[in-house]
């Protein structure tokens, strides 16, 4: 198992025909919907939308922190300009 702290960036990860969505900063971050999303146990779900001032800034962050010649840069790239 590997573990990473809430700061760091998680890439798709991929088991068969199932893939696990990017992670940043202890977000879920789903593209086609536009959001971040985080679920802790005992705690109620968040979502930030990437239109609110605290989703931009999380996109500032996120578009720093990643690898700027992988697929997810590219694919978040083109649903912000949308």
């Amino acid at each position: 198992m590997i573990f990473t702290t809430q700061n760091e960036f998680t890439d798709y990860e991929y088991f068969g025909r199932v893939t696990k969505l990017p992670t940043f900063k202890g977000y879920t971050v789903d593209t086609h919907l536009k959001e971040f999303r985080r679920a802790e146990y005992g705690k109620a779900l968040e979502f930030i939308e990437f239109d609110s001032l605290e989703g931009y800034e999380l996109l500032t962050e996120l578009l720093e922190a990643i690898p700027h010649d992988g697929r997810f840069f590219y694919e978040l790239l083109a649903e912000i300009a949308e």
